[in-house]
């Protein structure tokens, strides 16, 4: 998503430049570690200030996904003190996180959404929770869905049956079947592996009808998800590993059917790369699917 972003800015003419990588992500909920990050973040924002105001001033600060696990920590400071506009897109607001183990992090993100001057919650969720966090918001507010360029989805569902021919030979699969899709990442956290292993669990109930999953993924949790999927015969489940981006239309026009339980997903820009390409979409109903 952050990619697309990207991509489609730069189409409508700006120039996009990263000027820092600090990750303020904590997924293990460590207070300690989330006030060092603010404590070095207040550095970083010092510098960049300087640096930025003397060799590329912005247009425009641009932030990507902030929320009480990832924070931004640079921005508010920056944009104020460039005197630029200050844009969030995907903001989330949890009002349950103020205390506990993200209280810092809860804090640091509301600082950002509060001085944010347009916030682009990408689900009703988000914006659900923009207008609950009420006086903190003082920003413009405007759902914008998430989107894909679709261009190469439509192109390869054009050519379906030549890409199923070649899918079958690099993968191993029977054209006669039922070809099942799943494209994730192996993270080995309760939104990846239990979704891998939620889908292990309703394929078992499944045997009797003709399928063959073709799974693109690869990371950490990958070992129990191959043990998850080790139940079935071979040649029902196909590992193709982590493909780069401009693999993926092809095998989505491909195949038969995209399946994955999405467990606390966002949104997931699978289902909308399935779609693009006229792929039937099993989802699990939740959040912003």
């Amino acid at each position: 998503m952050s990619r697309g972003f990207i991509r489609i800015l730069e189409r409508l003419g700006h120039e996009v430049r990263v000027v820092c990588r600090l990750r303020s992500y904590d997924r293990a909920g460590d207070q300690l570690h989330q006030l060092r990050l603010a404590h070095t973040a207040a550095g970083l924002a010092n510098r960049l200030s300087v640096r930025l105001a003397r060799d590329w001033l912005p247009d425009v600060w641009f932030t990507y996904h902030c929320y009480h696990k990832a924070p931004d920590l640079l921005g508010p400071t920056v944009s104020e003190r460039l005197g630029v506009p200050y844009v969030v897109a995907e903001p989330s607001f949890a009002r349950r996180r103020r205390e506990g183990n993200w209280a810092v992090g809860h804090a640091g993100s509301i600082r950002a959404l509060s001085r944010a001057d347009l916030l682009l919650p990408m689900t009703k969720v988000d914006l659900r929770g923009m207008h609950a966090a009420g006086s903190r918001i003082k920003g413009v507010v405007r759902r914008l869905p998430p989107f894909i360029d679709t261009l190469p989805f439509r192109q390869a569902n054009a050519r379906r049956f030549a890409h199923r021919n070649e899918v079958a030979q690099a993968f191993g699969l029977d054209p006669g079947a039922v070809w099942l899709l799943t494209v994730a990442m192996m993270r080995d956290d309760d939104a990846k592996r239990n979704s891998y292993l939620q889908l292990a669990d309703a394929l078992s109930r499944l045997t009797a009808w003709p399928w063959q999953l073709l799974v693109v993924g690869d990371g950490p949790a990958a070992p129990k998800i191959r043990a998850a999927f080790a139940q079935f015969e071979p040649e029902r489940v196909r590992f193709a590993g982590a493909l780069p981006e401009d693999r993926l239309p092809p095998i989505y026009a491909a195949s038969d059917m995209f399946v994955w339980p999405a467990l606390n997903e966002a949104y997931g820009v699978v289902f909308l790369e399935a779609q693009a390409a006229g792929l039937p979409v099993v989802a699990g109903r939740g959040t912003g699917v």
